[in-house]
């Protein structure tokens, strides 16, 4: 992430972090063709989002805006804690692309939509619709050689699209490399797994105390083996 120069590079490090598990502003992953069940096809949707909902950034109810600015001050802590300066101002940044993110992206109800959720369209058709992110390099850089995609919230897309186009590369890369941290807070230092924690476990899930560290390397293995 501290290595990308320019966001010519930024939709294959969005491709690198998607296979390593690390959320970005879009998911694609492949399913069976809705309409044609012998075919396996590519599937596009909204992501992006750091908190559960778009509602958590738009809403004016008092516990989401309570855990919105618990979020704003966990992405403060992460970023200070991988030693990076004015963390409170590039939390604010990461915030303010992310509610861009959430002011385009679709509602539950309407991501539930069979027929809407159902855009199939050719990948230079995509390109046109959302120009401000690179999906031909990344699509290629996730492995996959494809002609069409299946759309699942165009007009999310376009938006996403539109609002990684119009932010400024240094909040690209903040926002991947929170990502990144809270993807393996249980691998690194105990001060991010217990930053993790405290806001994922705690502030969101509202479970009190974390399980001990061994037995979640016990659940880990077990996992891994079976």
């Amino acid at each position: 992430v501290r290595g990308l120069k320019s966001k010519a590079g930024y939709a294959a490090l969005a491709a690198a972090a998607a296979q390593n598990g690390i959320g970005t502003p879009f998911a694609a992953v492949v399913t069976q063709d809705r309409k044609d069940p012998d075919v396996y096809a590519m599937n596009l949707f909204q992501s992006g989002l750091g908190l559960p909902d778009r509602d958590y950034y738009l809403s004016a109810d008092p516990k989401l805006a309570e855990a919105k600015a618990a979020y704003e001050k966990h992405l403060a802590t992460m970023l200070t804690l991988a030693g990076e300066q004015n963390a409170g101002p590039r939390a604010k940044a990461i915030m303010d692309f992310e509610t861009a993110i959430a002011k385009a992206s679709w509602t539950r109800v309407q991501s539930r939509d069979a027929n809407k959720t159902y855009n199939k369209m050719s990948l230079a058709a995509l390109q046109k619709a959302a120009p401000g992110f690179d999906f031909g390099t990344y699509f290629k850089a996730r492995g996959v050689s494809i002609n069409d995609v299946i759309v699942g919230q165009p007009s999310a897309i376009s938006g996403i699209a539109k609002a990684v186009r119009q932010a400024p590369i240094g909040v690209l890369k903040d926002q991947l490399l929170v990502r990144s941290l809270d993807s393996f807070a249980d691998v690194l230092p105990s001060a991010f797994d217990k930053e993790n924690f405290a806001f994922f476990g705690t502030v969101l899930s509202g479970t009190p105390q974390q399980q001990e560290r061994w037995k979640r390397a016990v659940d880990y293995t077990v996992g891994s083996l079976t």
